[in-house]
């Protein structure tokens, strides 16, 4: 029979102090001699199982929603107690009733973890009907692992393990993403721990948010929780360039040092399309049209990933010549408003041409867009005056 008799229970939670640290209010414990005043749900228990014990079985108490109650009423202040009333009831899947009700602390979603644990070590060495069972006595968190590893490892289970292999899944999934939110609110980034563990979009979206940092443990700490969420490392390694490019702060240089120390061109030149259509629409808008070097870096690093995917009228190899021509010979060119393709090239010129510069510059006129009003300008600047 799967009742626990009520004397049994209170054994059973007194046995477990200390072996679960946390599980109950100081009170609870601190005169548990003391017989604690009977509620109704108990009253009604014992009494419909002495009658049921009358009849030798013949007529069944519908002990369930009982059991439910005592279990909900005693889980904020004796959740071992709770668990001994969830361990009685006559189908074990009944006890989502009672979980789902409570608010998903670590504690709570742990002892759904431990209750299932329970049951499928039950299910596979039948232990549960012996109130002195060593079982009793192990660290629950070490029962929950070690099951949780045994069922894993092996497969095609009796249908109704498979079930109750499945709840201890789900528990252990929401006290991980439980977890490792309040992880991430320790960092002080204003994560909501209930959204992120039952929003997947916000959960990708304050995973990538992580990835905008310059700390390498929190930046490790986004690589652990993309891993495990399964974001590809792509999209980490993409957003965390972008930031780099727009709000790092950090010079090119260190720019380019980063990117090589974390290796995050390896995997990001794997999807070349992607990248450049990425880095069109979110990181060149960033870099000013006067910073020579940080457009030099972009344009590397589109022309060592997709040049061929640019379809622009200069290609990324064009920009990079042009770039390291007059990044020599001018001073506050803007780059971006000369080569756009839109604005007239001789604006952005004609500031910055000297007579030093002049014939470099018009070596380099016909890789322009509309090289022949650049020709006309140049040839007004070397008239002899």
């Amino acid at each position: 029979m799967a009742w626990l008799p009520g004397e049994w229970a209170y054994g059973l939670a007194a046995r477990w102090v200390g072996l679960w640290p946390g599980c109950q209010s100081e009170d609870v414990y601190g005169s548990y001699d003391a017989v604690p005043q009977e509620q109704f749900a108990e009253v009604l228990l014992r009494t419909g199982k002495l009658a049921e014990t009358k009849t030798e079985g013949q007529t069944l108490f519908p002990a369930t929603e009982v059991l439910l109650q005592l279990a909900s009423d005693a889980f904020p202040r004796d959740m071992t107690l709770s668990l001994a009333y969830l361990l009685a009831l006559p189908q074990v899947l009944d006890a989502n009733r009672c979980f789902e009700t409570q608010s998903h602390s670590a504690l709570s979603l742990q002892l759904a973890a431990y209750y299932y644990s329970l049951q499928i070590y039950n299910h596979l060495v039948p232990c549960l009907k012996a109130n002195t069972h060593t079982l009793y006595r192990a660290d629950p968190k070490e029962l929950i692992r070690l099951v949780t590893q045994h069922v894993t490892a092996h497969s095609d289970w009796p249908a109704d393990v498979e079930e109750l292999i499945g709840q201890l899944q789900v528990y252990n999934e929401r006290l991980t993403d439980l977890t490792q939110a309040q992880v991430l609110q320790g960092l002080g980034r204003g994560v909501d721990t209930r959204r992120f563990s039952s929003d997947a979009h916000y959960k990708k979206q304050t995973i990538l948010g992580l990835t905008e940092t310059l700390d390498d443990s929190v930046w490790r700490i986004s690589l652990s929780l993309a891993q495990r969420y399964s974001i590809p490392l792509w999209d980490i390694y993409m957003t965390h360039l972008e930031f780099l490019f727009t709000d790092s702060g950090l010079s090119t240089k260190d720019i380019e040092g980063r990117v090589d120390t974390l290796a995050l061109f390896d995997c990001l030149k794997s999807e070349p399309e992607s990248f450049h259509s990425h880095m069109s629409k979110y990181v060149l808008t960033s870099v000013e049209g006067t910073d020579l070097p940080r457009l030099l870096y972009y344009y590397t690093l589109l022309e060592e990933c997709c040049g061929s995917y640019c379809s622009s009228v200069i290609t990324p190899d064009t920009h990079i010549k042009l770039l390291k021509k007059l990044r020599s010979v001018t001073t506050g060119l803007d780059y971006r408003k000369m080569t756009d393709e839109v604005s007239d090239p001789l604006a952005a010129l004609e500031p910055v041409l000297t007579s030093q510069n002049v014939l470099s510059i018009s070596k380099l006129a016909n890789r322009l867009p509309r090289p022949g009003g650049v020709w006309f300008l140049l040839a007004q600047c070397t008239q002899p005056g």
